[in-house]
């Protein structure tokens, strides 16, 4: 876990900075969005289980249906992935 996204240009890919997603809403995700997308940093979301509940480390399903539907519109430019497809196209473009 750190403090913020990863840059594209020099992250290693052996240490990917990730930040919290268990029991946040997306009131809290979303500015995180929003900063990395402004510097065009990449935001990993680490979270534990999912649940419909409210247990300790588990990413709500309320948040993450929120989290899918502002990354579906296009205005928003959000490109949302897995680590692995990121990491491949970061390592291949840069």
């Amino acid at each position: 876990m750190d403090e913020g996204p990863n840059d594209p240009t020099f992250c290693d890919m052996a240490q990917v900075m990730g930040m919290p997603a268990d029991n946040r809403e997306f009131a809290e995700i979303q500015p995180l969005i929003e900063a990395a997308a402004q510097d065009r940093f990449w935001l990993v979301l680490a979270g534990h289980d999912i649940n419909l509940g409210n247990t300790p480390q588990t990413t709500q399903t309320v948040m993450l249906e929120a989290l899918c539907r502002y990354a579906r519109d296009p205005a928003n430019g959000v490109w949302l992935e897995t680590v692995g497809t990121v990491s491949t196209y970061i390592l291949k473009h840069r």
